[in-house]
Parts: C-alpha cells; structure tokens; sequence
C-alpha cells in the first residue's frame, strides 16, 4: 500500500518516469567523477570517485526497494527512488567533505553551504525538471538552515533559505515525502561504509590479509575509538568480517572473487532492511536492525582510524581547505571576462561576475578536484585566463 499524501505522486509516476535518464545526462552528474569520494586527486587513480559511489547507491537503493515491494507488499515508487539515489550527490563540491566544512564557514554569514542542500538547489532550479516524488526522494533534511547563526560549530543540515519556498510548494508538508528517501539514506550509508574500506585496502597497497589487520586495524584503537562507544560489542565481529570475508576478497588477483565477496556482504545487509508501522500514527519508516547499524559504525571507527585522523590525511585537508580558500577569493575579485575564461575551460555555464559569496559558492560547487587545485593555483600566477 502506498501511504496516502497530499501529492498526486501516482499521476507522476505514470506520466513521467524517466528521471533516472535524465539525472545520467546531466553535466553536473558527469562531473561527479572527477570529485573525490573518500581519498583525494592526485593520490584516488584506480579508487572509487563520487560518480562511482552514486552508482553503488543505485544498485543499493533500487535492490532493497524491490525486495520490500515484494516481501513486505509495499509500493515504493522506484523511478524516484533510482533517480534520488544517481543524483543525491550532485550537490557536493570537489574534494567532499572537507571543501563541504570549508565553503560553509566561507560563506556563514549568507546561509552556509551543505551538500544535500546544494544538492536541491541545483534540482530545484531550471536546468533540469523532474518529478515532484523524486525531489521528495533526495530531501534528507526538510528543515530551513538558519540564513546566519553565529554560534554554530559545523554544518547545519538542511534546505537553503533561499529555496524553502519552492520546495514548500512541491512538500508541503516534510510528511509527505514517504519513505523513498529512506531507502536513499541507507543505501548511501551501506555504500560508504562497506566501500570506503575497499578504497583503504587498495590505497595502501598492502599485500596480506595479516598485514592489512596488522596496519590498518589494530582491534584496540577500534574497541577504543568515540564513534564505536555505543557498538563495542559489534566490533569483535565486524573485524571478523573484514579478516575472513571482505579482506580476502579484496587482495584476490580474481577480480571476480573480490566483487562477489562484496555483492554477498551487501545483500547480507539489504537481506535485513525492513518497513516498520508506528502503530499509532501508521507512519511507515524504513529501518536498518541494530546489529546492522552498529557494524556501520564499527566500519567507520576503522576509516576514521586507518585514514582520516592519520597525519598524511590532516596534511591532504590542511592543502584543500587553502586551496578552497585561494580559489573562492580568486574567483570573487576576478572580472567577468576572466570568470568566462575560464567557464569556458571548466565547461560550466558562463555566469558573470562573481562577487557575491553566493554566486561563486554555485559556481565552484561546479569544478571537478583537478579544476579546482588548477585554480587555487594561480594565485601565483596572479591570473586565471591562463587556462585557456
């Protein structure tokens, strides 16, 4: 059964179904594989970008939704499931995470910048048109972020302020999306936490199963560390997942051996996705059991530990975040006939000039990583128009 909202979703579904086509022929799509997912350009050669990433999203979304449709005798709408999942990255700058932190304190005192938000900016606006039930699909965070809010530490999440009308009028109410979105969300969470680890082992380079537990593993960082407070009792086995399961099959010179010992891991995850009904609302949610979740978190104590608090990647951040810096200033005091320059070289939509925080956020949310370092760059050159 579908859960009855205020949206005519049905309607949409039957007339325009092709979302999905659509968010694969647009250029901010394509430029996603040239933004880093978990390790950085120049060092991600032969490693997952942010274009692969989405399309393990995909795989994940459109496999869960299916097997809920046919054992739980649900009806997700799973043309805007496969398109939110192709697109829910769409919004993310190059380098990730790390520029995400970096443009929002940039640009803090005009709303910040978050990913999902920018995410549906760019698919609110009128570059590309999809359905009402797609957009519902991709919102995580249906709430206004603050325009300015002086005593935040980090990313608000959110919709932009800005946006929030538009968006109200295709949501009216952040009930009516449907659990479609959910199912976006946990895929993205398994993508990440069970690949991020294939991206680890490749990155290192290391020969043995021994020796990747050894290096990248040791089991009392992992039993010690603050993300696994609450999941200490999952840690003994989800390393006993990755020493006799994942590891193995990643190190395999059968390539083959590898993607089935992944495909099996996963479908052990999405075999366990259930619909829960509140019984007093009849809300329906898609949930994840605590075991499952708690190896999630387990997976990333291990990235955190093998890659992202170890000093070669605090250099790699410190680098970006300067590089994001320079960049953003470039860009903004530069004249319109050098911003459409290099346009141009970056094939993105000439827009002018470029002085408002807001106009050069969307403008450099746009690049690829290599664009980008291209244009932190020549600050030492003292000009842009070189590219060309």
């Amino acid at each position: 059964m579908t859960p009855k909202t205020t949206l005519d979703f049905e309607q949409e579904r039957a007339i325009q179904p092709d979302d999905a086509e659509r968010v694969l022929q647009f250029r901010l799509f394509e430029r996603l594989s040239g933004k880093t997912q978990l390790v950085p350009a120049p060092f991600a050669r032969g490693l997952r970008n942010r274009q692969v990433h989405s399309f393990e999203v995909h795989r994940m979304a459109l496999a869960i939704a299916r097997r809920l449709n046919r054992t739980d005798g649900f009806d997700l709408d799973i043309p805007a499931i496969e398109a939110a999942a192709l697109a829910h990255d769409i919004g993310h700058p190059p380098f990730g995470h790390v520029a995400e932190r970096q443009l929002d304190t940039l640009t803090s005192s005009d709303g910040g910048f978050e990913s999902n938000a920018q995410a549906v900016h760019v698919l609110l606006g009128d570059h590309i048109t999809l359905r009402k039930a797609t957009i519902a699909a991709l919102v995580k965070y249906a709430t206004p972020i603050p325009r300015y809010d002086p005593f935040r530490t980090t990313v608000v999440k959110g919709i932009y302020q800005a946006d929030f009308p538009r968006l109200s009028a295709t949501l009216p109410r952040a009930a009516d999306r449907g659990p479609e979105w959910q199912v976006v969300d946990i895929a993205d969470d398994f993508s990440n936490a069970i690949f991020d680890i294939h991206d680890l082992v490749h990155f290192h380079g290391s020969s043995s199963t021994a020796d990747v537990m050894h290096t990248l593993l040791p089991p009392a960082e992992v039993s010690d560390h603050p993300l696994t407070r609450d999941a200490r009792e999952a840690v003994e086995e989800t390393l006993s997942d990755l020493y006799s399961t994942l590891i193995p099959g990643m190190l395999s010179p059968a390539g083959s051996l590898e993607r089935v010992r992944l495909r099996d891991y996963v479908d052990s995850w999405i075999s366990q996705v259930r619909i829960v009904t509140d019984e007093n609302s009849s809300t329906r949610t898609v949930s994840v059991p605590s075991p499952i979740k708690k190896k999630i978190t387990v997976l990333q104590a291990v990235v955190a530990i093998a890659f992202l608090e170890t000093e070669i990647n605090r250099k790699f951040d410190h680098y970006i975040e300067h590089s994001i810096c320079d960049a953003f200033n470039i860009l903004r005091r530069s004249p319109a006939s050098r911003i459409d320059d290099l346009a141009t070289w970056c094939a993105i939509p000439a827009p002018g000039p470029l002085g408002e925080p807001r106009a050069v956020l969307n403008f450099l949310h746009q690049m690829t990583d290599v664009q980008l370092l291209a244009v932190a760059e020549s600050t030492t050159a003292g000009q842009i128009n070189y590219f060309t």
